[in-house]
């Protein structure tokens, strides 16, 4: 059974035996010795010491010590970090104290709420608590986000969001969690409330910014306050103020209110606005619409989302269905987290054309996931008010979202044009030239934000950003919660922030953030994607499955998936969750699910269920060219995002067997993006293998051992990966092999092996959607062989000689695909392949011959052999393919491959024996080309949720090269590349169906008919290319025995058919413990060419009956254990059927043990255990040790 190589390493105990690293917490960049920083101040405050008996102006960034005391007055508000992290935000006229912040000897915060209202939220670590004392009760905080309002007689309302609150006074306490509430009144026991809508209590603790300019246009303005409006547009105050005072006299008095409550908005006094905006609605029939918008606008930046409905409801019985009344109900609506309302409020205006109607679908698409739907009503907005910059920043951000870099900065520029102080215009343009590594343009355009607003939450998240993918979490940290105390439901923030605390080492607290990331935004895949991450990083598979599952069920998505890190093991990939838990199937089928070829995680977790090597290395190639960043991650956590760094491990392998290796492995690898992001990859081994066994050539009997030698490897890899333009992925590798072997045996054999491959490729991303992929490759083998024992049949002799060849092997290809998604469900697909392989062979032999002739009697004589062959084939291939989504159940995949393998073969051997002057000629020539038609056709149905069936037939010819840019499914169905030879072809029908049976048990069902017919050119090796050597790559940590293909070798054939039956059980029993069963009936037949007759038999390897049974067991402790027991029935080794296995039943044990710091891995595995033993089969002990520094 191939055996996944575990690398780890003895080396390192001399390096650091007892190497430990506990994780530093991060807190936030408050003043040096401050308790807190005021980080946010609308409208007018106050600030004071213990000590102090007057109240000062309270000012933006100043710093408060133990005791200060803050207030905010009439139409305030105020935001606070404190030095532990926590998040404060008080509304108008509150009062609170800061009466201490915890510290490592002192770890609880205490602060005092004497009137008012704040929000809080806060991470805790164990052991540290805050306590928030009210006249009427104290609360008791472990990590929560929570509201507390405190009327004037100290009556004390607490709502929490998330967490727990131990909610307590002298008469009583009740413990209050999520989406509870709770009352506590001076001398009375605090009692539960039942709120209907609980997250309506923090609707105020918001950044909105009222813009009253868009409103003014929705009815027509006097001519005398055009001027006015004009000055608000260019943001200009002072001309606003000065048009505005000459057209008093002119203008109607409710008009000039209404300007006069837009200066104000625009001026930041939000209590005189809201003082004259209430007066002119009280007076219903006399305020004009700008007034009533304007009013809900306030509305809702005060956290009354119902009142602005109803200002708006109201306003409609007088303007009955106004766009601009209509919209900004929706609007409310969906600020409000009322999104299905909104979507009744917006359809009977569905066919009316307005710009404010546009822009709002553009949100509630937005809301909802919708790409298409987003774009296309920005882009309405966008023809129905070119001049408004809303339409052009809400097109730049949607495709900023899916990075789609190109349009998303022009649309971006162009709303700046339109608006230089377009709020969040700037944020969004830096967020986006972070995504795309442009780190100097990010970082000018977040600075010009905060200058002109210090609490921009986008542009903090970007920036908070921008510091992760510098690899500062620290600063990252800072800067996200920041964001989060100004606008605490904006979902990016949150799962950013939660990235933050993950690198930072605060497991827990990342994974409280993600849990309120997807309750902010139930859309957006991306938080549950992390989640699952996390948990598989955490030794958490129950945990993880669930988080994928909710997952794969939210994509695809508006955003994209690209700045999800890929680390080696794929594992940002949706089914990592499953293959981690030992669920192969299941992985596999979540995989197919959510495969999506533009993302470079599809393709490498993809790569890890592939069996066969041609399949797996296709996937390699488009994972890497799609993500070249992917091999530079860590080798120890998930970094969750692109981080540079730099990464080594050392590591040694001991394997027992028929043999005896002792192996050494040493692996740099890193990434660096601090000018154009360069990943690299290295990786150095060395094997010593004594007894190594070898067989004797024969294959007109069972085999035998030919003798044994010592055997010496040495490999290395390399690669490298850069992206120099937001377009432009590159990718390089480079392995060098050499092996050596020496024997004792009667012919001394020895052979000399060096192999160099190499490739280089390209993948340049046109758009989210469209992707054009480059590959050039090459491959240069060079082998001496030196008395490798054959035996020679020439009747009546026969002989054992010992025979020497000299093969040389290159190959060259060259490919190139295009793909692109012409419409949401509409895919289509170009590959063109080109491949030269050409190989030269050069053998001889001298054996002493004898023979019993009849009527000669003992004869004796001198055979001698020799031979050559010639071989230059040249392959081309185009592949033409689509994936048509003909409703949400039916998916149909189609490819067309038009192939055609030009040989020219010449090969002669010859025997000569001496004595007799007999000379015999074996030749083989070919001079022909071969042009077929491969049709591939594939359906994927799901009928109901959970149940997938997959239908295909593929039609195949194997490429000559050792991967392809082509897709090597059909329908979610890989090709059977392990029974396929390069230059062979298989027809194949193959039914399959998969099914979830509640939330712990999938099953699989396959029917599966297979004919092949692989080139057999008599006497010359025609041996399909091998790519080892690319899966290093991977940098596998873990291996699960689920992954190890039931087929235990390579199968070596011509023509056969394989007939399958199979089922499959993968389930969960625990978040600990899963098992799987898996039974295969299989009925193959093989026919084979030898000296002119056709002989029938089996398929290599082929057993007739094949059963499994595994399970896998992950602990807390970090201790990872797998197992399985194998049944199969009789097989053989070769074409002829001479080599036989017995039947029986084996068993595979394997285990990993990990040290908390993630250094040190020491794996174990025991495999083949009390199967039949013979000369051939034996059990087989592995012991695997890597230190990663």
């Amino acid at each position: 059974m191939p055996h996944p190589t575990f690398r780890l390493s003895a080396l390192a105990a001399l390096v650091a035996a007892t190497a430990a690293a506990c994780p530093l917490l991060a807190t936030a960049t408050v003043p040096a010795g401050a308790a807190a920083e005021i980080i946010s101040l609308q409208g007018t405050g106050d600030q004071r010491a213990a000590s102090a008996a007057d109240w000062g102006p309270a000012k933006l960034a100043q710093a408060l010590a133990q005791g200060d005391f803050v207030r905010t007055r009439q139409a305030a508000k105020m935001a606070l970090l404190f030095a532990d992290d926590t998040q404060l935000r008080l509304h108008q006229n509150t009062v609170l104290q800061v009466k201490g912040v915890a510290t490592p000897a002192q770890p609880v915060t205490t602060l005092l709420l004497n009137a008012g209202r704040a929000w809080t939220q806060t991470k805790r670590a164990d052991g540290s608590r805050l306590n928030l004392e009210t006249p009427a009760a104290t609360a008791a905080i472990r990590g929560t986000d929570w509201d507390i309002s405190v009327e004037d007689d100290g009556r004390t309302l607490i709502t929490v969001l998330s967490g727990t609150v131990e909610f307590s006074n002298a008469q009583g306490s009740v413990s209050v969690g999520a989406n509870e509430a709770a009352l506590a009144e001076v001398g009375k026991a605090p009692v539960k409330l039942v709120l209907s809508q609980p997250r309506d209590r923090i609707q105020w603790v918001n950044a909105l910014r009222a813009d009253p300019v868009p409103h003014l246009s929705a009815e027509a303005v006097p001519a005398a306050l055009v001027p006015v409006r004009d000055a608000l547009a260019a943001r200009d105050l002072a001309a606003a103020r000065a048009a505005l005072a000459q057209a008093r006299t002119t203008a109607t008095p409710a008009w000039v209110d209404v300007f006069d409550a837009a200066v104000a908005l625009q001026a930041g006094d939000l209590l005189a606005a809201r003082g004259l905006l209430a007066r002119q609605v009280a007076a219903a029939n006399a305020a004009p619409l700008p007034a009533w918008l304007m009013q809900s606008d306030v509305q809702l930046m005060e956290g009354e989302g119902a009142a602005a409905a109803d200002t708006l409801r109201a306003a409609l019985q007088r303007w009955p269905a106004h766009p601009a009344l209509v919209a900004q109900l929706a609007r409310v609506q969906i600020l409000s987290d009322r999104v299905d309302e909104a979507a009744a409020t917006l359809a009977p205006a569905q066919g009316t054309a307005h710009a404010d109607l546009a822009l709002v679908r553009a949100e509630l698409a937005r809301r909802r996931g919708d790409a298409p739907g987003t774009l296309a009503a920005y882009a309405e907005a966008q023809t129905l008010a070119p001049g408004d910059a809303r339409a052009w920043q809400g097109l730049g951000s949607a495709h900023a979202e899916r990075e789609d870099p190109r349009p998303a900065r022009e649309n971006l520029r162009r709303a700046l044009q339109l608006s230089p102080q377009s709020p969040g215009a700037w944020g969004e343009l830096g967020t986006l030239e972070t995504f795309v590594n442009q780190f100097t343009e990010a970082g000018q355009a977040f600075a010009t934000a905060l200058g002109d607003n210090p609490a921009d939450y986008v542009a903090l998240t970007g920036q908070g950003l921008l510091h992760l993918k510098q690899g500062q979490p620290d600063a990252a940290l800072d800067a996200f919660l920041r964001a989060g105390v100004m606008e605490p439901r904006y979902a990016r923030a949150k799962t950013w922030t939660a990235v933050a605390y993950y690198q930072l080492g605060r497991h827990q607290d990342a994974l409280t953030t993600l849990q309120q990331a997807t309750v902010l935004d139930d859309k957006d895949p991306v938080p549950y994607m992390l989640l699952a991450q996390i948990h598989t990083d955490l030794f958490q598979p129950g945990e993880a499955v669930e988080a994928a599952r909710a997952a794969v069920v939210r994509m695809p998505y508006l955003k994209s998936l690209n700045q999800v890190a890929n680390d080696q093991k794929g594992s940002a990939n949706l089914g990592a969750s499953l293959a981690f838990f030992g669920m192969e199937d299941w992985a596999l089928e979540m995989a197919q699910q959510s495969f999506y070829p533009y993302w470079g995680g599809s393709h490498l977790f993809m790569a890890d269920r592939y069996a066969g090597e041609f399949n797996k290395n296709s996937a390699l190639f488009q994972g890497f060219l799609t993500d070249p960043m992917a091999f530079g991650g860590s080798q120890r956590f998930s970094p969750l995002l692109q981080q540079p760094g730099s990464h080594e491990s050392v590591g040694v392998t001991l394997d027992r067997e028929f043999y005896r290796m002792r192996a050494s492995a040493v692996t740099l690898n890193g990434l660096d993006n601090s000018h154009v992001p360069v990943s690299w990859f290295f990786k150095a081994q060395s094997a010593s293998v004594t007894d190594f066994p070898f067989d004797l050539l024969n294959n007109q009997a069972p085999a035998v051992r030919g003798g044994y030698g010592d055997l010496r490897g040495r490999a290395m890899t390399a690669g490298v990966g850069m992206q120099p333009t937001e377009r432009i992925n590159l990718f390089a590798y480079v392995n060098q092999f050499d092996a050596r072997m020496r024997s004792q045996n009667l012919f001394e054999t020895s052979f000399d092996n060096t192999n160099t491959q190499g490739a280089l490729g390209m993948a340049y991303r046109w758009g989210p959607t469209e992707q054009t992929w480059l590959k050039v490759g090459r491959s240069v083998q060079k082998l001496t062989l030196q008395g490798y024992p054959t035996v020679f049949i020439e009747p009546p002799f026969v002989t054992l000689m010992g025979v020497g060849s000299e093969p040389k092997k290159q190959f060259n290809d060259l490919q190139i695909r295009h793909t692109v998604d012409t419409a949401p469900g509409s895919r289509w697909s170009a590959t063109l392949e080109h491949v030269t392989e050409r190989q030269n062979n050069l053998i001889d032999g001298v054996a002493a011959v004898g023979a019993d002739i009849p009527g000669v009697g003992p004869y004796r004589d001198v055979l001698a052999v020799a031979g050559y062959n010639h071989v230059d084939r040249r392959y081309t291939g185009l592949t033409l393919a689509t994936t048509q989504r003909l409703d949400p159940a039916l998916t149909l995949d189609a490819a067309l491959g038009l192939q055609q393998i030009r040989h020219r073969v010449d090969g002669l051997t010859q025997s000569y024996l001496v004595g007799l002057d007999a000379l015999s000629e074996d030749q083989a020539r070919r001079a022909d080309t071969e042009r077929v038609v491969t049709p591939r056709l594939g359906a994927v149905w799901q009928p109901a949720a959970g149940t997938t069936l997959r239908v295909a037939y593929q039609d195949w010819l194997r490429p000559l090269s050792v991967s392809t840019l082509a897709s090597v499914e059909t329908a979610g169905i890989p090709v059977e590349d392990r029974l396929v030879e390069a230059g062979g072809r298989h027809k194949r029908t193959v039914a399959q169906l998969g099914m979830e049976v509640g939330a712990s048990t999938f099953v699989g069902l396959r029917a599966d008919h297979l004919r092949v017919n692989n080139p057999g050119t008599v006497g010359v090796d025609l041996r399909t290319p091998s790519l080892p050597f690319l899966e290093e790559m991977r940098n596998a940590q873990l291996v699960n025995l689920s992954t190890s293909d039931l087929l235990e070798d390579t199968p070596s054939f011509e023509r056969g058919t394989l007939q399958t039956l199979g089922g499959t059980v993968n389930h969960m029993f625990s978040r600990r413990w899963s098992g799987y069963a898996k039974y295969l009936y299989q009925h193959s037949e093989s026919r084979t060419i030898d000296g002119g007759a056709e002989v029938v038999g089996r398929i290599p390897y082929i057993p007739r009956h094949t059963v499994a049974l595994g399970a896998t067991w992950a602990s807390a402790q970090r201790l990872y254990l797998s197992a399985r027991a194998v049944y199969r029935s009789e097989r053989f080794e070769d074409k002829e059927n001479l080599t036989r296995r017995a039947p029986g039943w084996g068993v595979d044990l394997m285990g990993f043990w990990e040290t908390q710091d993630k250094r040190w891995v020491v794996g174990v595995a025991a495999l083949n255990l009390w199967a039949p033993k013979s000369d051939r089969q034996k059990a087989r002990y592995v012991l695997d040790a890597r230190y990663r520094f």
